[in-house]
């Protein structure tokens, strides 16, 4: 079934915090209309935010259009979501219109907060929505003719005082239609990958990476009013090129599923990020859609070191210099790459425990790893700990040095040998690394923070722990850390 998707609202139903006992509140009350017939609106949320950033009380509109909800004391934007769905613009209360779905920033930009004074009624807070824009067509093979179905037709548009994005899917014969789009520019663009069809920018420029950068760079601007009708807004993109191949351990040839692989494409002397995909339960990945260019593939993921195909391996995530250094993936259009494979070696891993230092409570943090050999330190991994405290890295290369930094809210951060540190980058060539060498076994690394006190010099508040591999228990001497992040 097609489906619209516009920009989120940031704080939209973040949970309302009731008024503390005693707290006076007052009530809010409108009604929701359509400005050309008077008729009622149903199926949106009235939203009552606070103009300073927090959680906003949501209104639902009932059948006959009426909203009522109760608030602290206080001012408020006000304003509708949630109707783009049925083809209306949503409005901040005082009349402007918001892009798409309206935000408490949107709002405030808009117009001033509204004043409830404790014990009133503020009634007759009214929305009456503008019908908006519609744009719609027809996407179809350029050779066959045929409808391509299930493709995300895509516009996007500079509209008074916001950016906005919105989004439907072709039905069975090819159609879309996008409605409820506020008065504005706009640039529309087709991402048939799921078909394997290429990108294509209306009217008919292909995209080889983000199609809407390459719409909003050089498609035709659409130029909407309220309420018209676009229509003929077609698509012919052509069948694209594809590569595919298999991900498996290089241990035993076993498959790994879901892991990540990233195709760059070469445009001039750059490369640029095209897609995304994951390895389904054989381990095999598959990317679609290609235009006819140059493409590298690389992995990102924690099952093991990541490979850029044909380049070796990568320390932590593939950098773009890792990537130039693979082979290269000439891709014609309709024609299938031969399979390409990654054999992952396992690597290493590292976990341990945080804990505070005084207390020895566990401790969300977040935990670091560089490699500190051959230059500037390198980010190997990332992680956070869990509610236990305990936090666990795989896949890192063994044969290079490493050293943790970790942090958390409230507690001074601090290299894995236990000294603190400010300016962490610069200071991890202070701490005692630790290699990471094949054969060895998984490392533990605890750390255990001290909570921040003001404090006019830096430095080692405590003496630094020796880097030989620890017994286990969360206080014990340390040992390096790893993990896992996505685009379209």
């Amino acid at each position: 079934m097609p489906y619209r998707r516009a920009h989120l609202l940031l704080c939209l139903l973040g949970a309302w915090a009731p008024a503390a006992a005693g707290a006076q509140t007052a009530i809010i009350s409108g009604t929701v209309t359509s400005a050309a017939t008077g008729a009622a609106l149903t199926g949106g949320t009235v939203m009552v935010c606070p103009p300073a950033p927090g959680a906003c009380a949501a209104a639902v509109v009932d059948g006959a259009g009426n909203y009522t909800q109760s608030v602290p004391a206080g001012a408020y934007v006000v304003f509708t979501t949630g109707f783009l769905l049925q083809g209306f613009v949503n409005e901040v209360a005082g009349g402007a219109e918001c892009a798409a779905e309206c935000s408490p920033e949107a709002a405030l930009a808009a117009g001033a907060p509204i004043d409830v004074p404790a014990g009133s009624a503020r009634s007759g807070l009214d929305f009456a929505l503008s019908a908006g824009a519609t744009i719609r067509g027809v996407a179809v093979d350029p050779f066959t003719g045929a409808p391509i179905a299930d493709a995300e037709v895509s516009v996007i548009g500079v509209v008074p005082g916001d950016v906005a994005w919105w989004s439907a899917v072709t039905g069975a014969d090819g159609a879309y239609a996008i409605s409820g789009l506020a008065a504005g520019s706009y640039a529309a663009y087709i991402d048939p990958y799921a078909t394997g069809h290429e990108g294509q920018v209306y009217p008919s420029l292909p995209c080889v990476t983000r199609c809407a950068d390459a719409a909003w760079a050089g498609g035709q601007r659409l130029e909407l009013t309220r309420g018209q009708t676009v229509s003929d807004i077609n698509f012919a993109p052509a069948p694209g090129g594809a590569v595919a191949g298999t991900v498996v351990a290089a241990a035993d040839l076993a498959p790994l599923a879901n892991v990540r692989v990233d195709l760059y494409a070469r445009v001039g002397d750059t490369l640029q990020h095209a897609r995304t995909t994951f390895t389904d339960a054989a381990g095999v990945y598959r990317l679609a859609g290609l235009t006819t260019g140059t493409y590298y593939l690389a992995t990102a993921t924690d099952r093991g070191i990541n490979e850029v195909y044909g380049g070796g391996r990568c320390v932590g995530q593939c950098t773009l210099d890792d990537i130039a250094r693979g082979a290269a993936q000439d891709i014609t259009t309709a024609a299938v790459a031969p399979d390409r494979v990654f054999e992952l070696l396992e690597g290493a891993t590292v976990s341990g425990v945080v804990t505070d230092a005084a207390t020895a409570a566990p401790l969300h943090a977040t935990v670091t790893l560089y490699a500190i050999d051959g230059g500037a330190p390198r980010e190997a991994g990332r992680t956070l700990s869990n509610g236990a405290g305990v936090y666990t890295m795989r896949g890192l290369p063994e044969g290079h040095d490493y050293l943790a930094v970790v942090s958390a809210p409230g507690y001074d951060a601090e290299l894995h040998t236990g000294a603190h540190c400010l300016d962490c980058m610069r200071e991890v060539f202070a701490g005692a690394p630790i290699r990471l060498d094949r054969g060895d076994g998984p490392a533990a690394l605890h750390v255990a923070l001290d909570p921040a006190v003001p404090r006019a010099v830096t430095g080692p508040r405590r003496a630094a722990l020796p880097a030989s591999r620890p017994a286990a228990g969360p206080r014990s001497p340390r040992r390096p850390a790893r993990t896992g992040r996505a685009g379209r």
